[in-house]
């Protein structure tokens, strides 16, 4: 096990420095692009739709929007880099025994990172200007039910597009759909009935950010059903992840 970890350990490095040790302004990048989306996404919702979260002001929105976008831009990574990943690192795949599920999880160390960091940057913003809360300790359990439900994903992905290469523009559309039918750029509360009921249900981006605006901005931990719902979701995706990828994975290895 430690074996398998220090391998994943230096492809995400490796991978980092691929991405981001090019140049000195590329570092920063991992904090700014997720800054740059949220300006934007900000003067569209809030300064022109007039979208409120709980009826607060700029401070609320901005903090309900950050909670909600970052584990979408993790997602959006994580799955746009997996499915193509078994072509980006055939050459290791074809001449070395690496553990078969570390390359289409090696674009989830980097996203997690440029979240953890975006994440913890904003904590600290909050707690300084007196909105901190004990509950804001249970963010890495948020993040730990996350990671379950992105893997899964993440194998999912790559399972399917490596066989259907030909749709994996197709993806990137897939993805913005999601984003704007999760409440992300509005609360939960926009979405009418059954919708709403079933966007938490069965919808793991709509339960991360839930979640994550639950413990960091309203200070609560929230209704037991609710972790346990999501929990056992992104416990189902992970399961549906690892089976469904190890039963494919003869015939990609035969593609790439």
């Amino acid at each position: 096990m430690k074996g398998i970890w220090r391998i994943y350990r230096n492809l995400v490095i490796t991978d980092l420095k691929i991405r981001y040790g090019g140049s000195f302004a590329a570092k920063f990048w991992v904090l700014f692009q997720p800054m740059f989306y949220l300006l934007f996404m900000t003067v569209v919702f809030f300064g022109v739709l007039d979208v409120r979260f709980g009826g607060g002001g700029l401070t609320g929105y901005v903090s309900a929007l950050f909670l909600g976008l970052l584990p979408f831009l993790a997602l959006q990574e994580s799955l746009v880099r997996a499915s193509v990943s078994m072509f980006e690192r055939a050459q290791l795949i074809r001449c070395y025994p690496v553990n078969k599920y570390l390359v289409p999880l090696v674009p989830c160390g980097p996203a997690l990172i440029t979240q953890g960091i975006a994440t913890t940057a904003g904590i600290l913003i909050l707690t300084v200007v007196g909105r901190g809360h004990p509950t804001m300790l249970l963010v890495p359990a948020v993040i730990g039910i996350q990671i379950a439900g992105l893997t899964g994903l993440s194998l999912l992905a790559a399972a399917f597009f490596i066989e259907r290469r030909e749709l994996q523009p197709l993806l990137h559309w897939a993805l913005q759909g999601w984003l704007f039918l999760s409440p992300v750029f509005y609360p939960q509360e926009k979405l009418p009935g059954f919708l709403g009921t079933a966007s938490l249900g069965f919808n793991p981006l709509a339960q991360w950010a839930v979640l994550g605006r639950l413990v960091v901005i309203e200070g609560r931990v929230g209704p037991p059903e609710v972790w346990g719902v999501a929990l056992l979701l992104n416990l189902a995706l992970l399961a549906a992840g690892v089976f469904w990828y190890s039963h494919r994975y003869p015939v990609l290895v035969d593609r790439v």
